[in-house]
């Protein structure tokens, strides 16, 4: 079995309107991928890294002579990886996005205009618009491109494991790539459909697995043995699941990757759009998709995130240590070719990594097995218990892409909380750092209400809270470094769902701003003060706590919840009165915030 993974400590590359090498993942991997981290890969129980590149960055070719400037240097760096990964078992996949789209003044477009896609709008990392234009895959030029480039690839590049291929969603790419594209409207960009003239006279599926089939007949002409591996992530976008004209068209020496949760059903009716934790999966989309990759011959392996998500991505891991027994057991069941385990984020070492490991080798073990494996002498049943309280918890979080994406959850303690009407600065990415965040979280509610949200967190802290009083009994006193992270990042996920939950109150007190909320406001800026006293201690002892590997940035650092206590505290200060009649009252006119009694059960 294929089981791939890839370093925390690797970063995906920023995207800019310059092309600069050292800012690339490619161009770096010798100094991340040394023999020790390979090493520490394979005994956490991988054979394989992906590692992200462009292929108009690694090679050359007569077509296209625009492209490629370093590519011989790219090349002398990834052989150096693959030769010392090949000594520790490792296998090393390119992950790529073909045809990458360029910017607008790129020569290419001068000397090729007839290859050129329609313009499109895309977000640099800095948040910046950049003009691109996709390769239009219509045009021969761009089709022989693609197949000597990826000659070229296996050729010079021998002891490659393999490629995989991502042909939707992400950066501008083919025509169909982004399933449309962004156009100014005023002040404000707008989406609208496919309007190349010359990819209109074909379908989606007609585009991607021609690209899919170019890119795989070009490798397997040079170096059969190698793999190429279609993601059929966002393929929605062209064909209703399980898409099978898309499938149906693949080359028969393709395997399929397929997403292990996306289209899930949530208790609450939502269909689930993003890798999750707190859902176990499979989908019945990825039972789907499966289903017509073997009908059609195809090798599968699913996708999923091992150590955290998008639902909670600035702690180590999320304890669900159920749901990676269930994924471990019904992947197992499945009998499937291989996996990846993590994206550019959730692959720190951590519990959640060693479960995963453990389930596939004993499908039939209990929590309380592994419990008493990794935190030996501890009581096992009792912290079986907490995980499972965990992911009970889970099972009502709000799994929106808005919320996801644009909620406060990575980064509240770094959020201002005043009392007023909002400052009309936005709260920005939740994968990303921002250079200002404001109260505004409006984004996050594309999908949902901020009622929603917060009857939804209000169902979770007290589970939380039991599970965590439960750890925290018994690996308190370990001095185990497993029963140290483990108990961190459980402590660190409940303070960050509760700060969650107060932001979300205070951006809906102040969506409608009087003045005779203020009380109600003072109660939740109290809360919000005892719980940031309680996440600054783990914040400054465990330094992997605010950190975010795909920004590979710190989304909140213990610098910023100190000066958010003390801006708090100068407002209890200023308002004790009202501070402490609000403490003794709860009928004050606020509402009633989820008891915090750690002992309960």
């Amino acid at each position: 079995m294929i089981k791939i993974w890839r370093s925390w400590k690797s970063a995906f590359g920023e995207f800019s309107r310059e092309f600069i090498p050292e800012q690339e993942e490619s161009w770096n991997v010798t100094d991340i991928y040394t023999d020790g981290e390979l090493e520490r890969i394979r005994r956490a129980g991988f054979n394989a890294v992906w590692v992200h590149a462009q292929l108009n960055h690694i090679v050359r070719t007569r077509i296209f002579p625009e492209l490629g400037e370093y590519a011989a240097e790219f090349r002398k760096r990834l052989n150096i990886l693959t030769e010392r990964a090949a000594r520790h078992g490792i296998g090393i996949y390119l992950y790529l996005q073909v045809p990458r789209g360029l910017p607008q003044g790129h020569p290419l477009w001068k000397k090729h205009p007839e290859c050129a896609g329609m313009p499109d709008i895309y977000s640099d990392t800095n948040g910046n618009p950049v003009v691109m234009i996709p390769m239009c895959t219509s045009m021969p030029a761009t089709r022989k491109y693609l197949q000597c480039a990826a000659e070229e690839l296996a050729r010079r590049l021998p002891r490659l494991a393999g490629v995989i291929l991502i042909t939707a969603s992400e950066y501008p790419s083919h025509c169909y790539g982004r399933g449309g594209r962004m156009v100014p409207d005023g002040d404000r960009l707008k989406f609208i459909p496919v309007d190349c003239p010359h990819c209109l006279e074909r379908t989606p599926a007609e585009v991607i697995t021609e690209v899919i089939g170019i890119v795989s007949g070009g490798i397997h002409a040079v170096a059969p043995q190698m793999r190429v591996i279609a993601w059929n992530w966002s393929w929605t976008f062209f064909e209703e699941s399980p898409c099978p004209n898309l499938i149906r068209r693949l080359p028969r020496d393709v395997n399929l990757l397929i997403d292990f949760e996306r289209g899930g059903l949530r208790r609450n009716g939502a269909t689930l759009e993003e890798y999750s934790l707190g859902y176990a999966g499979p989908s019945e989309r990825f039972r789907l998709a499966c289903g017509e990759a073997r009908k059609h011959g195809l090798e599968v392996f699913a996708k999923f995130q091992l150590g955290t998500t998008h639902e909670l991505a600035v702690v180590p891991n999320l304890p669900l240590l159920e749901n990676i027994r269930r994924k471990a057991s019904r992947f197992s069941a499945l009998n499937l070719n291989g996996f990846m385990g993590c994206w550019n984020f959730g692959n720190m070492p951590s519990a959640n990594v060693t479960a995963f490991q453990y389930f596939l080798e004993r499908p039939e073990a209990s929590l309380e097995e592994f419990a008493a494996a990794y935190f030996p002498g501890s009581n096992a049943e009792k912290i079986a218990e907490a995980w499972n309280f965990f992911t009970t918890a889970m099972e009502e979080y709000p799994l929106y892409n808005p919320w996801l994406y644009f909620g406060p959850a990575n980064f509240s303690p770094a959020l201002p909380l005043e009392p007023g009407p909002l400052s009309n600065i936005a709260g920005g990415r939740s994968w990303l750092p921002e250079a200002v965040r404001g109260d505004d979280i409006g984004k996050a509610f594309r999908q949902c209400s901020p009622e929603e949200v917060i009857a939804a967190f209000e169902k979770i802290l007290p589970l939380w809270e039991k599970g965590t009083y439960l750890l925290r009994d018994t690996l308190g006193k370990s001095g185990s470094i497993h029963a140290r992270e483990e108990l961190s990042s459980a402590e660190a996920c409940g303070l960050l769902f509760r700060s969650s939950l107060n932001c979300v109150r205070s951006y809906r007190l102040k969506l409608q701003w009087e003045d005779s909320r203020m009380g109600e406001w003072r109660r939740i800026a109290l809360d919000e003060l005892e719980n940031l006293r309680k996440l600054l201690p783990l914040a400054e002892s465990d330094r992997r706590i605010g950190y975010h590997i795909e920004a590979h940035a710190y989304l909140f650092t213990p610098e910023q919840i100190r000066k958010k206590i003390e801006t708090l505290q100068k407002i209890k200060e200023n308002h004790h009165e009202v501070f402490e009649l609000e403490k003794s009252d709860p009928a004050a006119g606020a509402p009633e915030l989820p008891v915090r009694c750690y002992g309960c059960k």
